[in-house]
């Protein structure tokens, strides 16, 4: 983002760059929602599978 000093306190930022940036950071959210929904299928497969005394202790809340 391009940011400029203009005076004494002031700043001047460039609405192109902001753009920019705010498709950036909503792209990467996006792969984030995406990686986690797709580690909690992981998850929930391994669950629906695992037994025993871990799976218990894993499943039980904190």
């Amino acid at each position: 983002m391009a940011i400029e000093s203009v005076g004494a306190g002031q700043f001047e930022v460039i609405p192109d760059d902001v753009q920019g940036f705010g498709r950036v950071a909503y792209r990467m959210a996006e792969e984030l929602r995406s990686g986690c929904a797709t580690l909690d299928g992981e998850v929930q497969g391994l669950m629906s599978t695992w037994k025993g005394a871990a799976a218990d202790s894993y499943e039980s809340p904190r």
